[in-house]
């Protein structure tokens, strides 16, 4: 999401997260995704996420909305 929604690169993510390699994100996503195919609720938790995520980009990128978060 950080990558998606956050407009940063993998090695971005990686140094963010503690991850010595943008190529350790990648393995991370990998295992989300596997996590996910699994555990109903966790998938549901993140749709919810992004599209939350999804909404403010889009009213970002229209100007409605200030960066201040509203919850």
């Amino acid at each position: 999401m950080l990558g998606k929604y956050g407009g940063k690169t993998q090695r971005e993510v990686a140094a963010l997260l503690g991850l010595t390699t943008g190529a350790a994100v990648s393995l991370q996503q990998k295992r989300l995704k596997l996590m996910l195919a699994e555990d109903l609720g966790m998938r549901d938790l993140v749709a919810q996420i992004e599209k939350h995520l999804a909404a403010r980009q889009a009213d970002l990128a229209s100007g409605s909305e200030d960066l201040c978060f509203k919850g």
